[in-house]
């Protein structure tokens, strides 16, 4: 029997903050999804007139911030008074257990309730980084739906750096900077000098990690990524909002099924042949805020034996 592991998507707040629109509902009823996709259950209905929040363009479809009436249902017999779950679960569009799931909210987390039902449901407030997908051709925006632009930090410092000295005088000044030393002196300067430029230079050309958007949308920071090797056995996501993270590496800790790590698996490699199999994986771990394990960017693996 497969092991069930659960993966809550906890997106930093205010991503695209910045650049998110206004947008008004202009079908009688429209179908508010989990995914960006017409086979993704349905979370709500949004009325017309409706206004959401647009976040970003997901191919035909309008990723919005939850509205606040959104139906969110947890178990109210895991809330705390302190207002906190003390055990991970699951956030229903409905309150029944066969309801399709949002993800997992992970103990510890705040809730606001908003009302208990005699049967044990506690109705929440939809945390913030739940997002919901609408079909784009039943949104008129209020405004224009940009991407984040391109930094203009490097452009600046490049301008600044460049030096404004004409040629001329830079032959001059290097050849008032030369020193006199005898050749065999500025060998050794040359030599001594060598590796700290190399160093600087080899730092400055490391290449950024490519990572898909989605993962960098999590708050991941891609320059502090941890190069590791790992061992588990690898289990299939059976619920996940993240769908380019699509594994997790679990291991048995006395009788406990633990997580090791998250596995993101790039295009092109197929683990499918190798699920609940015992392997060692190498990659790199990314940390994400509010996530209690990382997520590691499948390079190999091999069967343990």
């Amino acid at each position: 029997m497969k092991r069930k592991i659960f993966l809550l998507l906890f997106c930093l707040a205010g991503t695209f903050g910045s650049y998110a629109v206004d947008g008004v509902v202009n079908a009688t009823a429209l179908n508010a999804r989990l995914r960006p996709e017409l086979a993704s259950p349905v979370a709500m209905k949004l009325a017309k007139n409706a206004v959401v929040n647009v976040l970003a363009a997901k191919g035909n479809f309008y990723e919005i911030a939850v509205p606040d009436y959104a139906p969110v249902y947890v178990s109210a017999a895991y809330i705390g008074q302190d207002g906190k779950l003390f055990k991970d679960q699951q956030m229903r569009v409905k309150p029944a257990v066969g309801a399709a799931s949002y993800g997992v909210i992970p103990a510890g987390t705040a809730v606001e309730t908003v009302k208990v039902d005699r049967y044990g449901w506690a109705r929440i407030k939809p945390p913030k980084a739940l997002k919901l997908y609408v079909a784009s051709f039943y949104i008129d925006l209020k405004g224009k739906l940009e991407e984040t632009p391109a930094p203009e930090v490097k452009k600046e410092v490049a301008k600044a750096a460049a030096p404004e000295a004409a040629p001329e005088v830079k032959k001059e000044e290097a050849k008032a900077a030369a020193p006199e030393a005898a050749p065999e002196v500025k060998k050794e300067e040359a030599k001594a000098a060598a590796p700290e430029v190399k160093k600087e230079e080899a730092k400055a050309a490391a290449p950024v990690p490519v990572l898909e958007p989605e993962l960098i949308s999590l708050g991941i920071d891609v320059t502090k990524g941890e190069k590791v090797s790992l061992r588990g056995n690898l289990t299939a996501l059976s619920e996940k909002t993240v769908n380019c993270v699509q594994y997790a590496l679990t291991a048995d800790n006395d009788g406990k099924l633990e997580i090791v790590c998250f596995v993101s698996v790039p295009a092109g490699k197929d683990l499918s042949k190798m699920q609940d199999q015992e392997l060692t994986v190498e990659g790199t771990a990314y940390t994400v805020p509010n996530w209690k394990k990382r997520i590691l960017r499948l390079d190999s693996y091999k069967t343990v034996k």
